[in-house]
């Protein structure tokens, strides 16, 4: 990482997802006063706000993390990065945005109960998924990478159709996409 001064602090991380001593964590506010910045837990078993007061460049990485799929009541969105120069580190709302299956942008935060699922690989199974889609007519996501339909459509990243589910055999890849299916984590919970 580059050297930067203890005052670019509130620049580089503020409102921005980072790995700060193995976890990510979402920076919100940083005070310039008491060179504090207050932050919020997104993995491990600790949740919870945490107040951080000494930097160590070298405790801040870039987070070395996939993103994917995030199960809203509304319906999944896959998140994705976006290509923008800026003085910042890490993930935040102008880096990253959140489509759903119609290719509409979605509102998010990243300390959301939403999100902080994502960043723990949470997701229902397979089967689940589906029976959630069903029901509640919403696509929902069975793992970071894909997803399924009301109408029993396997999507990936996304937006592209690659297979079906069927309640005797489950999620099924179209031969064109067979290639994926070590992707697959979460097939049967």
């Amino acid at each position: 990482m580059i050297d930067f001064q203890e005052h670019d602090f509130g620049q580089l991380f503020g409102n921005n997802v980072l790995e700060w001593k193995g976890q990510l964590i979402y920076f919100t506010v940083y005070n310039r006063e008491t060179n504090t910045f207050r932050a919020k837990r997104l993995t491990g078993d600790k949740h919870g706000e945490v107040i951080i007061s000494q930097f160590n460049k070298d405790d801040f990485k870039y987070p070395n993390f996939r993103l994917g799929y995030v199960n809203f009541d509304e319906g999944a969105a896959y998140f994705q990065r976006i290509p923008v120069r800026q003085y910042k580190v890490g993930f935040c709302t102008n880096n990253v945005r959140a489509l759903n299956y119609n290719e509409r942008a979605v509102k998010f935060s990243f300390d959301s109960l939403e999100c902080r699922m994502m960043f723990n690989k949470e997701y229902p199974s397979a089967e689940d998924a589906w029976n959630i889609a069903k029901q509640c007519g919403i696509v929902v996501a069975f793992e970071k990478q894909f997803a399924i339909s009301p109408a029993d459509v396997l999507i990936y990243r996304g937006s592209t159709i690659v297979g079906k589910y069927t309640q005797k055999n489950g999620p099924e890849l179209f031969p064109e996409y067979s290639f994926l299916e070590g992707h697959m984590e979460n097939l049967h919970g």
